[in-house]
């Protein structure tokens, strides 16, 4: 993940659609404390959607009520929000090993390996 794709994501999430002289420098500290040049953290990072794509979840809205609703759903790493992508494969393996042979729709990470 790129400072300038970092940067874009930060504007998106403020809802800034033309930023500022000041602004696009602010939000390019940030981008730059997120991720440093020597320790590349944000390469194992999500963002929202990333993390609705790993759970197979149809909608954001989808993994908001998840997020509500399950007390063992893992805690943003950085306000944004943004997940390690290593924590929300952790949350789905043990979320599919908690409802394995419960009633309804097996998780649809599931269906995918079946199919």
């Amino acid at each position: 993940m790129n400072d300038r794709w970092l940067a874009r994501m930060i504007t998106k999430h403020l809802g800034i659609e033309h930023p500022s002289s000041d602004q696009i420098a602010g939000i390019r500290t940030i981008a730059e404390q997120l991720n440093p040049k020597d320790h590349p953290v944000m390469q194992n990072m999500v963002d929202v959607d990333g993390a609705r794509d790993l759970l197979g979840l149809g909608s954001v809205e989808s993994l908001r009520v998840t997020m509500s609703r399950d007390k063992s759903f893992p805690p943003p790493f950085t306000n944004g929000p943004l997940w390690r992508i290593a924590d929300i494969e952790r949350y789905r393996n043990e979320r599919e090993t908690r409802n394995a042979g419960g009633r309804g729709r097996p998780p649809a990470s599931t269906q995918r390996r079946s199919q």
